[in-house]
């Protein structure tokens, strides 16, 4: 039940100006991981910022976007096994990576996750 509610608020941040919210949460993800070192924290930003595109051009939009009712953010998570495969890898992976302390996700390792299941090189 924890993980059906833990990605229906997932997606739901994710679909509701996930720009803003992803880049304020990972600028403070890249800043605790690389404290006092600047060059490190804008490197980490700019890797986030391309993985997060890539996983919402090629994962997101194609396998979870398309189930969302017309005029809707969010999917109806009660029959989640009844979900589409490749749908259920993608919030699998988004709740596997899912940044403990901070309203985003390691975008790196939930476009690695996706691109492994999906065997995407």
């Amino acid at each position: 039940m924890r993980k059906v509610l833990c990605l229906i608020l997932c997606v739901g941040l994710l679909t509701f100006g996930r720009t803003a919210i992803a880049n304020d949460e990972t600028r403070k993800y890249c800043s605790s991981q690389w404290s006092g070192d600047h060059q490190m924290q804008e490197l980490c930003l700019k890797v986030q910022s391309e993985e997060s595109t890539k996983f919402f051009t090629q994962y997101y939009d194609v396998y979870v976007k398309p189930l969302h009712k017309k005029g809707q953010d969010t999917i109806n998570y009660n029959n989640y096994n009844e979900l589409p495969a490749n749908t259920r890898i993608v919030l699998n992976c988004l709740y596997e990576w899912e940044l403990t302390g901070f309203e985003t996700h390691d975008w790196q390792m939930v476009t690695l996750c996706c691109d492994t299941k999906f065997k995407i090189k």
